[in-house]
């Protein structure tokens, strides 16, 4: 469940923090780390804790959203377990409340093309809309000394509409 991270900062520092040193955590830090820095506000910036039902944090989403074109960029998502269903649940959900709801016209977010993570990226995205858009060759280097490649992904709030109608009307079908 998502929760404000306001609320979990000396918690979430803590679990990034130990992520810091450990090689497939280096997709979400980049060549280098600093602690998680928290917005005092939500006005164009939103950040999230997903929490067990124990109340421990197991992952951090977050983004920023310019409501003068009502897009959201510099999505940040990262799990502290492995195969946090939970965590990716919360996320689709709530980009799907974004487009639907809040209005978003467009989403856009980077991931190396090389991070595990890519291809249920690319799956979420066809799902909710979306497409990766651009390849972009040796963006940066990361903590393994290597120069790597970006994705760039992009969900259209008309793209995504139509997609989700033709998704619904798919799973509906009982034949």
């Amino acid at each position: 469940m998502f929760k404000s991270a306001q609320l979990y900062k000396e918690e979430l520092n803590q679990k990034y923090i130990g992520t810091w040193y450990q090689p497939k955590y280096m997709y979400y830090s980049g060549a280098g780390n600093r602690e998680i820095s928290i917005a005092d506000n939500n006005f164009d910036r939103h950040d999230f804790v997903c929490v067990n039902d124990k109340g421990e944090v197991t992952g951090y989403f977050s983004y920023h959203i310019n409501w003068i074109t009502k897009s959201i960029d510099s999505l940040g998502l990262i799990s502290f377990i492995n195969n946090n269903i939970i965590l990716i649940n919360d996320v689709i959900k709530h980009l799907i409340y974004l487009l639907d709801h809040v209005g978003i016209n467009r989403i856009e977010f980077w991931a190396y093309a090389d991070n595990p993570a890519v291809d249920g990226y690319e799956k979420l995205v066809k799902k909710i809309g979306g497409e990766r858009i651009a390849i972009l060759h040796q963006v940066e280097m990361l903590s393994d000394g290597k120069l790597h490649d970006m994705c760039v992904f992009e969900i259209l709030h008309k793209n995504s509409e139509i997609a989700r109608k033709h998704f619904l009307k798919d799973s509906t079908n009982t034949h």
